[in-house]
């Protein structure tokens, strides 16, 4: 997601215990862990909404135009000259 590597993580570690503190290091990394949870569920959430409303749409528009009901005389047939 942010592109982080190994030594990034590791400064920003390190960083946060010398700041925080031994003490209050465990609470602030299970309060990032839960924010962090809590963006993810609300990213999967908007993105099964917005698929949802894709479809919805789509299914709209097919059944305007007719599109979704073509018969088989109506649809395009790959057909080949015999060889």
């Amino acid at each position: 997601m942010f592109d982080i590597g190994f030594l990034e993580l590791a400064l920003i570690a390190v960083l946060a215990l010398i700041i925080l503190g031994p003490e209050r290091l465990p609470g602030a990394a299970r309060s990032v862990g839960r924010f962090t949870a809590k963006a993810r569920n609300l990213a999967r959430g908007l993105q099964a909404q917005f698929r949802a409303e894709i479809e919805r749409e789509e299914n709209r528009l097919k059944e305007e135009t007719g599109l979704g009901q073509a018969s088989e005389s109506e649809s395009v047939r790959d057909e080949r000259p015999n060889t």
